[in-house]
């Protein structure tokens, strides 16, 4: 048995000119924008972590391994970094859509104020600057337009996973262990990002800040609001010795990863549906595998021992093998959605999509061929939608198996296209899973006591197997749930051999 307690603390970073620059997410200063905010967070020093370990010979070769643990996840400085700016005000505060020429346009700004009129660092010595100054952007606004906010949120604090595993061994006649684990990680206030203000033309019930600070526009914020559970059965069998030439092992794993933020810039955070409910994101992680099945082998052909073969020579006979790996597993969940914003959320930097309506799985409408989604996956009349590759409407675009209505804004209007943000969750449809096997030939023959030849012919994905990747995910005329490209990294067969000189 081991126990252990790990403690860490690491102190809050600050600047040593005064030059960060974010909004305050909470106390009498909550939605306006601040020079030198300080602190930058609070100081968390309550990072107790223990640690437990037990192994147990149960007798019968028979073993019972378990163990758990809280690891701590310190704040990485690359967030406070996006608070540094230099005056008047640049860097990652930025304008977001600003005005843009090929040709250089002089454009004065007027000097950074306070909410009460004070310049700010007007003397150049940012030094000067008292902590949690407010700031005045409607004067920049005016002129470059809304600012676009990147930075860490005041609430910050260290989050932390879980970690557990029980497992349970038995080594069975013929040197075969037999293993089953539970094995469960819990992600506990992990970092993401969140939309505290909306998307850009959001409406102002959904933008608090800039209804505080007018000039303060979309707001990407970093903060531990994240969560996730993996939970997965485990087993494996392998063959302890190398009796009669053969050994293998082989695992299985039986897994379900949820999350509401698959990383702190990645879907679940960066692309809400409600910049205002990241809990609404909680489904399965983009990288969730439910089963995966990897297995090796290796096998010493036993040549030399077959009457039949008596008359030839030994190094014609002895040193052949066969070795392979093979591999399955399902395949990764993906997000059906829709290439426009909404009126209530607005559209951000990305044009970032939101969810399309459930439908049902499928159905057929007369004069037109199967369809996988109905009509109200995109929200328009029958009449503007059929499978029909020559029916043309004036209301729709695109020609082939999806047609969707014309739109000339991003943000279409939400009661005659799109009656309010899709119902259908992140991540509810799975792409193609996928098998490889990797196989070689080897051929070992001695020369003397200290010196061999080996000969390997390799064969990667054996049988030519295509690993498709997720088909498009994007409602609209062009692409929509059609497999363009097989999966990164993966190749079509191939064959090489290799001769090895051992000495």
């Amino acid at each position: 048995m081991n126990v252990g307690l790990r403690y860490e603390y690491t102190s809050v970073p600050w600047e040593v000119g005064n030059r960060m620059a974010r909004p305050a997410d909470q106390g009498s200063l909550y939605g306006t924008f601040v020079v030198n905010p300080d602190p930058l967070w609070k100081a968390d020093y309550l990072n107790f972590a223990p640690r437990f370990g037990l192994a147990a010979d149960l007798g019968h070769k028979t073993t019972f391994r378990g163990g758990f643990g809280i690891f701590d996840n310190m704040i990485p400085t690359v967030y406070p970094d996006q608070d540094l700016v230099n005056f008047p005000l640049a860097s990652e505060n930025y304008m977001l859509n600003a005005p843009y020429s090929l040709s250089p346009s002089p454009v004065s700004l007027p000097p950074l104020t306070s909410t009460s009129g004070q310049v700010i660092a007007g003397n150049g010595n940012t030094k000067t600057i008292p902590a949690n100054t407010p700031v005045n952007l409607a004067p920049y606004a005016a002129i470059l337009g809304n600012l676009f906010v990147d930075d860490p949120s005041d609430a910050m604090r260290n989050g932390y996973t879980m970690n557990g595993n029980v497992t349970l061994e038995h080594e069975f006649p013929g040197s075969i262990a037999v293993s089953a684990a539970y094995v469960a990680n819990i992600g506990v206030s992990l970092y993401n990002q969140w939309y505290p203000n909306a998307y850009g033309g959001a409406e102002s019930q959904y933008t608090p800040y800039s209804n505080i600070t007018p000039g303060l526009g979309e707001m990407q914020v970093f903060y531990n609001g994240g969560h996730s559970t993996y939970h997965a059965l485990q087993a494996q069998a392998r063959r302890v010795s190398r009796s009669h030439g053969i050994q293998f092992q082989a695992n299985y794993t039986w897994a379900k990863n949820m999350t509401d933020a698959d990383s702190v810039w990645n879907t679940g955070a960066t692309n809400m549906q409600d910049p205002n409910c990241l809990k609404c994101e909680y489904a399965p992680a983009s990288y969730n595998i439910v089963q995966r099945f990897v297995a090796n082998f290796e096998y010493d052909l036993p040549l030399g021992n077959w009457h039949s073969l008596d008359r030839l020579p030994k190094r014609l006979t002895q040193g052949w093998g066969f070795l392979g790996i093979f591999q399955a597993q399902t395949g990764y969940p993906f997000t059906i959605g829709s290439p426009y914003g909404t009126v209530q959320y607005g559209v951000g930097g990305s044009n970032r999509a939101f969810y399309v309506r459930k439908a049902p799985p499928s159905f057929r409408k007369a004069g037109c061929g199967p369809q996988f989604f109905s009509d109200s996956v995109i929200g328009i009349s029958q009449d503007n939608y059929c499978v029909n590759s020559d029916a043309t409407n004036a209301n729709a675009v695109g020609t082939g198996y999806w047609t969707i209505p014309t739109i000339t804004s991003p943000v279409p209007n939400v009661v005659s296209v799109m009656p309010g943000p899709g119902t259908q969750g992140r991540d509810t449809y799975t792409g193609p899973g996928w098998s490889n096997l990797d196989f070689s030939v080897v051929k070992d023959t001695k020369i003397t006591e200290t010196k061999s030849l080996q000969f390997r012919a390799e064969f990667f994905n054996l049988f030519n197997q295509v690993m498709f990747s997720t088909p498009g995910a994007t409602v609209g005329p062009s692409g929509f749930g059609i497999i363009t490209s097989t999966q990164n990294g993966t190749n079509d067969r191939e064959i090489q051999f290799g001769l090895r000189f051992i000495f």
